[in-house]
C-alpha cells in the first residue's frame, strides 16, 4: 500500500512483537513477487490498491516462488462480493484498515495456525441464514458459536453456560468438526454466514 501512515503503524506493530518479524516493505506487486522469491516469507500483508491484476492470479505466480505464502489483505470497506470472492480465491484473511493496528499481530498469528482471520465488522458483513447448517447444531452448539463470535474465553463461555472449562474445550472440537474449521477464527466466520451474531445466547 502508498498510504504512509499504514506502513509506519504495521511497521512499529510488528517490532513490538517477540515471535513476528518483518522483512520488509514495498509498494507495488512486481517487488512484492521480488521479495517473496527473495526471502520467502510466511505471511504477506497486501492491500488490493498495490495489484496491477486480478487478485488470483496474482497470488497464483507468487505461490510459484513461495509455495507455503498465506496472504492477509488489508482492505478499506468491501462488500460482501469482495470478501467472499478473495476467500474462495485463496486468501487467508481480511483486515480492515480501519482496525486498531494492535490486533494485526493476532490476525497474522491466526493464519499461520492455518486458520481464517476476519475483523469482526466483516464478520458480520458476511451474516446470513444458511438454515441446513444451523438445523446440524444443537442449541448448546449454536450458544457457543455466538459466544465465540463474541469473543468470550472458555472460562467466560463456562461460567455463562455453566458448564466446566474441559466441557467447553470438548464441546468446541465437536463443533469445529461439524463446521470444517480448525479454530475460534474459522467458527466466528461461520457465526456470520449462519446469522447468528445479532441473536444473544
Amino acid at each position: 500500500d502508498k498510504h504512509e501512515l499504514l506502513f509506519g503503524s504495521i511497521e512499529q506493530t510488528i517490532a513490538q512483537t517477540n515471535d513476528l518479524f518483518l522483512t520488509g516493505m514495498v509498494a507495488a506487486e512486481e517487488a512484492a513477487l521480488e521479495m517473496c522469491r527473495r526471502y520467502e516469507p510466511d505471511v504477506l500483508l497486501l492491500s488490493l490498491n498495490a495489484l496491477n491484476r486480478p487478485f488470483a492470479e496474482t497470488i497464483n505466480d507468487w505461490r510459484q516462488y513461495c509455495a507455503h505464502l498465506k496472504t492477509l489483505v488489508l482492505l478499506a470497506d468491501p462488500d460482501e462480493t469482495c470478501i467472499r470472492t478473495l476467500l474462495d480465491e485463496g486468501a487467508n484473511g481480511c483486515f480492515l484498515k480501519e482496525e486498531p493496528p494492535a490486533r494485526l499481530p493476532e490476525a497474522v498469528r491466526a493464519i499461520m495456525r492455518g486458520e481464517v482471520w476476519l475483523s469482526r465488522p466483516l464478520v458480520e458483513k458476511l451474516a446470513a441464514p444458511f438454515a441446513a447448517l444451523v438445523d446440524l447444531l444443537t442449541e448448546r452448539e449454536q450458544a457457543l458459536l455466538r459466544l465465540i463470535a463474541l469473543e468470550k474465553t472458555d472460562g467466560e463461555i463456562a461460567e455463562l453456560l455453566h458448564l466446566s472449562e474441559r466441557m467447553v474445550r470438548r464441546s468446541l472440537q465437536r463443533l469445529y468438526g461439524k463446521l470444517g474449521v480448525s479454530g475460534r477464527v474459522g467458527a466466528a466466520y461461520e457465526a456470520g454466514r449462519q446469522g447468528l451474531l445479532d441473536n444473544s445466547p
